[in-house]
């Protein structure tokens, strides 16, 4: 009987971990691609109406975007109002539901709030040490 329970509890944590393991991979390709800065959501836990991001200059053929590449690489890209492309590259890992951007010894961590389809929201730190999220939302524009 003692035994049994314990095969029983020890099947139940291999099978959470397997659940947790294939979530992560799902969300890894999920994320994958490249996604447009659609604007900021006012309000709390990544709800509420969307305040639009406003770029240096509307008129650039490429709008401000973040790319998630297989293997760990990712870019942070914006637009002057030149247009003129600024790209911040970063390594990155998924670790449960954060996103960490990560370049020399400064490591930038991203609340993986949504990701569903060709929309992701993100919690991002307004400043350093800070407690609070703020939430942006992205469209997906590439696989």
């Amino acid at each position: 009987m003692r035994r049994s329970k314990l095969v029983i509890i020890f099947t139940t944590a291999v099978l959470l971990n397997v659940t947790q393991l294939l979530s992560q991979e799902s969300n890894i390709a999920k994320l994958t691609g490249v996604w447009e800065i659609e604007g900021t959501l006012m309000g709390d836990n990544g709800e509420g109406w969307l305040m639009p991001h406003k770029p240096k200059n509307p008129d650039c053929e490429t709008k401000d975007h973040v790319v998630f590449k297989e293997g760990g690489k990712a870019f942070e890209v914006f637009y002057s109002s030149e247009c003129a492309e600024s790209r911040k590259e970063y390594d990155w890992k998924l670790d449960e539901n954060q996103i960490i951007l990560s370049k020399s010894d400064v490591s930038k961590p991203m609340l993986l709030h949504k990701v569903d389809g060709d929309q992701l929201i993100l919690g991002l730190r307004p400043r350093p040490g800070s407690d609070k999220w703020m939430y942006v939302r992205y469209k997906k524009i590439e696989e």
